[in-house]
């Protein structure tokens, strides 16, 4: 199976919500320090380098039904690839881990543009 490199930018969701808050709530991959890899100008995601950003976002009602327990992320997904730069994995569409607010799923869901590189993934 092919997929594509996450670039700065890509989309992310976490789940497990109520639904009252966002449900799911978005994010994005953001930078966290310089990448050396970039497609069409846009950085590359790494485990070094960029971090599956969700802004602040409930994850509990009150007894009224409002959205309460706002938190804001910045996670590493739990999957390590054989691309990698500067020793650390890439990131790449579909790349997940554990919400740790919700105890749902956070998950790239996006490339953020990139149609050029991609890699693939062993399946079995």
């Amino acid at each position: 199976m092919s997929t594509n490199v996450a670039l700065v930018g890509a989309q992310c969701e976490a789940s497990g919500h109520p639904g009252a808050c966002s449900e799911p709530a978005p994010g994005s991959v953001t930078a966290t320090a310089d990448a050396i890899l970039s497609v069409e100008d846009t950085d590359v995601g790494s485990h070094a380098t960029a971090a599956m950003h969700y802004p602040s976002h409930g994850h509990a009602t009150d007894p009224e039904g409002n959205c309460i327990n706002y938190q804001e992320h910045s996670i590493e997904p739990d999957q390590e690839h054989i691309l990698r730069v500067n020793g650390e994995p890439v990131m790449l569409t579909g790349d997940s881990t554990t919400d740790p607010g919700s105890g749902g799923t956070a998950e790239i869901i996006g490339d953020g543009g990139n149609t050029i590189l991609s890699i693939t993934t062993d399946t079995a």
